[in-house]
């Protein structure tokens, strides 16, 4: 019986380990996003910036209004060179997983 408890609080553990670093990535991404938007919303001038998803809420949005793939560059370059804090994260939690 002590093995199985031995068991389960590693597990739990392990499970709000992960969390939390679901966390942080969500919150990562989120602050990625609003920089990335804060930066379009000036550059095209837009007043509204809206989240389309199949089955949503937004029936017909036109393409040449799409953004998507803009955003996700610029995302994708903002992953391509970490910052310092994030670099020095990537580091600590590599050298922890050992």
């Amino acid at each position: 019986m002590r093995v199985q408890q031995q068991y389960l609080q590693v597990e739990q553990a392990a499970q709000d380990q992960l969390l939390r670093k679901q966390a942080d990535l969500t919150n990562m991404l989120k602050a990625d996003m609003d920089k990335a938007i804060a930066v379009l919303k000036d550059e095209l001038n837009l007043d509204f910036i809206l989240l389309y998803e199949e089955g949503g809420q937004i029936i017909y949005a036109n393409t040449d209004f799409d953004i998507t793939e803009r955003m996700v560059n610029m995302l994708n370059e903002s992953r391509e060179t970490p910052s310092e804090e994030e670099a020095a994260e990537e580091a600590v939690d590599s050298t922890s997983a050992e």
